[in-house]
């Protein structure tokens, strides 16, 4: 399209009009002149207005029903399950293996006998091993302490016990020695304590 005016003949009615290339100068020109008739026209033809005002209300209509969709209609939330895992000597062997690799503990510990009385008791559960956590492991490794310090001031017949610990080692004033293997090396180990505790 021509962006010059027609100079062939002033007189003529094309010299009144400007060409242009782009047709969206021509519908801001309808909106602003010829609105009553364009909008006759698209009424009178089932023709959509593309004047720049009514695309703008159209696209704004569409947006406001646009929505987020989600999964909540679709998707069910399920509580996790742990893995039952069937008993086998494999399985038991690569379990027991990580365990004694992860807790640094020595090749020995499997012949421990302490070890195997753990196992034993617990192959005889007639359900689920319940395991304890923190808090209730050192309370419990607290009871045993006391309880072995009961036991040996019945054993001595005494009230005053001087008590050095390192590695497990308890030294009892005097002479005696007594080993306690309690395999509570992950909480005592390199405790070195000296007092003297008056057990009621």
């Amino acid at each position: 399209m021509r962006t010059d005016l027609v100079s062939r003949d002033n007189n003529s009615d094309e010299a009144k009009y400007r060409f242009v290339k782009h047709n969206t100068t021509a519908r801001r020109h309808l909106a602003s002149s010829h609105r009553k008739k364009y909008e006759k026209f698209c009424k009178d033809n089932n023709f959509i207005s593309m004047l720049p005002s009514d695309t703008a209300t159209r696209r704004a209509e569409q947006l406001s029903k646009l929505t987020q969709t989600n999964l909540d209609a679709v998707v069910e939330l399920v509580e996790r399950k742990e893995p039952v895992i069937m008993y086998s000597d494999e399985a038991f062997s690569k379990a027991a293996l990580e365990w004694l690799v992860c807790t640094d503990q020595p090749i020995s510990a499997f012949q421990h006998e302490k070890f195997r009385a753990m196992i034993l008791v617990a192959s005889r559960a007639t359900g689920k091993v319940k395991i304890p956590g923190r808090k209730l492991t050192r309370q419990g490794i607290m009871n045993l302490y006391w309880d072995i310090m009961r036991a040996m001031k019945e054993k001595f017949a005494v009230r005053t016990i001087l008590i050095i610990m390192f590695s497990l080692d308890i030294h009892i004033q005097g002479s005696r020695t007594v080993l306690l293997d309690l395999f509570l090396s992950p909480v005592m180990h390199g405790l070195l304590v000296m007092e003297t505790l008056t057990l009621l």
